[in-house]
């Protein structure tokens, strides 16, 4: 078994805010899902600079492609 498998498999694997090199909250990402799906007319460049992250990020967030156990 490899270690992110072991990981994975006793729960033990830095997900979100536990992760060192995590940018932003478990509550700031569940803030940009709910301002971008909420209708409000926020674009991923405009969250992005709100943050101080990249577009890119904000669309894996939105997509659920990262943070995907909020």
């Amino acid at each position: 078994m490899t270690e992110k498998a072991d990981k994975v498999a006793h729960g033990t694997r830095s997900r979100g805010e536990r992760n060192g090199r995590a940018k932003l909250t478990e509550r700031e990402v569940t803030e940009i899902r709910e301002l971008y799906a909420g209708g409000s007319g926020w674009s991923y460049r405009e969250l992005a600079f709100l943050y101080g992250v990249s577009q890119g990020l904000i669309g894996r967030i939105v997509n659920r492609k990262m943070w995907k156990h909020l």
